[in-house]
């Protein structure tokens, strides 16, 4: 049984023969039964989460927070806790009626926690809608308008202008996401997406290309579900089964390829 979080520095030393509840294999609707509920209670206190928890809820100053979000779905907190910091996640009503879950997060939290692309998950409540994480210190991005579905056919010629169409998809991120997106869309190969950047950037230095990789990993996910939605459509008849699995494919063959640290070598 896979155990419910991995504890951080200060939480570790859990016996292993403590039975750790799986919260996947548990309803997290209403029809979680008391023993359910208790073993929930249990574990988050033995390992001091509970308080914590209730600290955070209560806005007790022993656990100092800071309001990240306020979204539609959830709010998110840096909380501090014995020296260390954590991110703290409450879910609201609107989970189910905006096709979001909670409980998919945290298992693809769990299956990512490896891979130093995403915080390791520590703590994971369905009933109260409360997941807890690693709090990533990082620095501020900064971002442009970006078009997102930029490809040949959205890009116009006339004399020695340029223009670009189609901007359904544009949002606000970073220079490389778009960039990542074109060569996620075109199917560029690592090279072609180095010369890319390089085009960009004439001396990119490591994080640079550690930056695109994650880009390029996050556009060939969010094409992925965009052809599976796709093939809901009976009046489409492109081939997006086809595309999913390209796209699908190129996303876990790069996840695999990352470097354990970002100084590492890379492709």
């Amino acid at each position: 049984m896979d155990p419910l979080f991995t504890p951080p520095a200060s939480l570790r030393g859990v016996p292993q023969s403590v039975s750790r509840p799986n919260f996947l294999e548990i309803d997290a609707g209403n029809t979680q039964t008391p023993e359910e509920q208790q073993l929930f209670q249990d574990w988050g206190f033995y390992l001091g989460y509970d308080e914590m928890i209730e600290g955070v809820l209560k806005d007790h100053p022993k656990y100092p927070k800071r309001l990240l979000e306020l979204a539609a779905t959830n709010t998110n907190y840096q909380v501090k806790k014995g020296g260390e910091s954590y991110f703290f996640r409450l879910s609201s009503n609107l989970l189910k009626e905006l096709y979001s879950s909670q409980e998919v997060e945290y298992s693809v939290l769990k299956q990512l926690e490896n891979t130093h692309i995403a915080p390791r998950p520590y703590f994971f409540d369905p009933k109260r809608g409360i997941l807890i994480t690693e709090y990533i210190e990082h620095d501020e991005i900064a971002v442009t308008l970006c078009h997102l579905d930029l490809h040949r056919k959205n890009i116009l010629r006339k004399g020695d202008t340029l223009f670009f169409i189609d901007w359904e998809y544009a949002a606000m991120s970073h220079p490389y996401h778009i960039l990542a997106s074109m060569a996620s869309i075109e199917r560029w190969s690592d090279e072609m997406m180095w010369q890319i950047l390089g085009n960009y950037t004439e001396q990119p230095t490591q994080e640079d290309r550690y930056c695109m990789a994650l880009y390029r990993i996050v556009s060939d996910l969010f094409w992925t579900a965009w052809s599976h939605l796709q093939m809901e459509n009976p009046s489409t008849n492109s081939p997006y089964p086809k595309w999913r699995d390209l796209f699908f494919k190129s996303a876990m063959e790069r996840i695999e390829k990352l470097p354990a640290d970002q100084g590492d070598p890379f492709w």
